[in-house]
């Protein structure tokens, strides 16, 4: 009897444990299957009608500044001619940062996602956009021989601020291919339009469209535009170098010296440093500047050169030049920079000064 009752006892257990299993995979299909409804449940109806609003109302900011830049892109084909260089160049980084930007935040609202792949085609359109503004800056910079410009601090390199210069020809052909990929964006938005208002809660998108005249943008005009850019007289580069100061290591005594002579202290060398200013509306890749010491005394004569780029619009100290003295000599020192080929203004070039290094005093025994 009591071998009969355990037997008993180990059934009932093991159907109460087999139960529970079933009961606990039950539970996790039913889990399962409402994260499942809940998901289908999300992606349509009234959760992707809201989505889809919402995605149409943050486009609808990105699209209003695309049409701005869409405005000033057109315009800028039809004045840019009679700009400035550094107003030309100001206005075309600008343009090409705001539509990088604007392509930028436009994908990242592309999730969630709103209907019918409608957000994968407004982030085409943002980006066709955006490649194309960067194709016309780089063929209006390099018919005029323009480059990117550095973030502030960024030293100039003799390689950055030489630019090759782009034919005429090649920047026809780059302006009319940025023109079509502005077309294909302008095509392909009423697409983009469709695809949502077709999503649940028929969101719209609002107009957008850069070229309403297919004219302006054909291989004639371009190629008047890109003779015009290289003719300008406003667009010309202006080389203007000059020796703005030099200054010496040590420096001179005060009050000491004749008339446009320096006194100096007992020493053995001394340090030389030349400040170039560029106020011409061009970077110039390499100036060179040559010093020379001239010794009055022994009749000898160092002379040494360095070359750097400067930048346009600053004012730079060149990389400092010593040379050895002796106590109780006289000298004279000729500072001059070589100006760039076509600078016609020739003034301000050369700086001279007359040293003298005073006698070492005899030590006290």
């Amino acid at each position: 009897m009591a071998r009969r009752r355990r037997h008993g006892l180990l059934n009932n257990l093991l159907e109460r444990t087999a139960y529970l299993r079933f009961a606990a995979i039950g539970v996790v299909l039913m889990f399962l299957a409402l994260m499942i409804w809940h998901s289908v449940s999300r992606a349509s109806g009234p959760f992707q009608a809201t989505v889809n609003h919402s995605y149409a109302k943050l486009v609808a900011a990105e699209v209003e500044q695309s049409n701005l830049q869409g405005v000033k892109l057109i315009r800028l084909l039809k004045t840019a001619p009679d700009l400035d260089r550094a107003t030309l160049q100001s206005r075309l980084d600008n343009l090409a940062s705001a539509c990088d930007v604007i392509a930028a935040r436009t994908a990242s609202y592309n999730k969630p996602r709103p209907s019918n792949a409608s957000g994968d085609s407004v982030a085409k359109v943002m980006d066709l956009r955006a490649d194309a503004t960067h194709h016309v800056v780089v063929a209006m910079e390099g018919i005029l021989g323009l480059g990117p410009k550095d973030p502030v601090g960024t030293p100039t390199t003799a390689a950055s601020a030489q630019i090759a210069i782009l034919p005429i020809s090649s920047v026809e052909k780059a302006l009319v291919a940025a023109g079509s990929e502005i077309q294909r964006s302008d095509a392909l938005w009423p697409q983009a339009q469709a695809q949502l208002a077709r999503g649940d809660g028929h969101a719209k998108l609002p107009r957008s469209a850069w070229i309403t005249d297919p004219q302006l943008i054909a291989p004639g005009p371009m190629h008047a535009l890109a003779e015009n850019l290289a003719s300008s007289a406003s667009l010309s580069p202006i080389h203007r170098v000059s020796l703005a100061s030099i200054s010496l290591v040590p420096g001179p005594l005060p009050h000491q010296g004749g008339p446009g002579g320096s006194y100096l202290v007992p020493t053995d060398s001394i340090r030389v440093s030349a400040f170039l200013a560029n106020s011409g509306n061009v970077d110039e890749p390499t100036i060179t500047i040559t010093y020379t010491l001239d010794c009055l005394d022994d009749a000898t004569s160092v002379t040494t050169s360095v070359s750097k780029p400067i930048s346009l619009g600053i004012s730079k100290a060149i990389t400092p030049v010593i040379f050895k003295t002796k106590p109780d000599h006289h000298y004279h020192l000729t500072v001059t920079v070589t100006p760039p080929s076509g600078q016609t203004n020739q003034s301000d070039l050369t700086q001279v000064a007359d040293l003298t290094i005073a006698p070492d005093t005899p030590k006290k025994k």
